[in-house]
């Protein structure tokens, strides 16, 4: 979650060759019993930008899903953070990778720590000592802003070279993304 309403995710989650049409968030995958107020929330909407739903360019595969009920306020959510210089930039990534299995099965959270890594695509970047693979797509890169701990959505999951690699890359956060933030918020756009 990035704001009460907003749950940021990758582009192909919510967008690959049509619409998503049966999501649902699950916060704590696995953690909570189902009687738990905070188990599911349904959507209501669903976002990317063109230049990925149209034209599927990697620096775009961000994705955001809109919910009425505000899971937010219920779990939290983090910052966001873009346009910022990836140098010395440490990112906390977390996900459900399902491979490769093992270690992974998708059932279970997962995390690694690691830094910048250049990358061939333009308008993405690489994390290093990232070993989560399928599954793990649009979970956060977590990265600090002007505090200690790292509490601001920096990047997110998008992609992999080749199996087996412990890089992974996501698109380079701009102003789009709060370009998008804003237009999911409108609720002329939300139909």
């Amino acid at each position: 979650m990035i704001t009460p309403n907003i749950l940021l995710t990758a582009g192909h989650c919510v967008y690959s060759g049509g619409w998503s049409t049966n999501v649902a968030f699950y916060p704590s995958y696995g953690k909570r019993a189902s009687n738990d107020r905070a188990y599911k929330f349904n959507y209501n909407y669903v976002a990317a930008w063109t230049a990925w739903t149209q034209h599927g360019n990697r620096a775009f595969d961000y994705g955001m899903v809109w919910f009425d009920s505000a899971p937010g306020n219920i779990i939290g959510w983090l910052g966001t953070l873009w346009n910022a210089p990836t140098a010395g930039r440490t990112w906390d990534a977390v996900g459900y990778p399902a491979t490769p299995n093992p270690p992974f099965n998708g059932n279970v959270m997962d995390e690694c720590v690691g830094s910048v890594a250049s990358s061939s695509t333009a308008g993405t970047i690489g994390l290093t000592n990232d070993n989560m693979e399928h599954g793990s797509s649009g979970g956060p890169w977590i990265t600090a802003w002007n505090e200690t701990a790292r509490t601001h959505a920096n990047g997110l999951q998008s992609f992999h070279i080749h199996d087996g690699d412990t890089t992974e890359y996501g698109p380079y956060f701009t102003q789009d993304l709060k370009g998008l933030m804003d237009w999911i918020s409108n609720p002329a756009n939300r139909h």
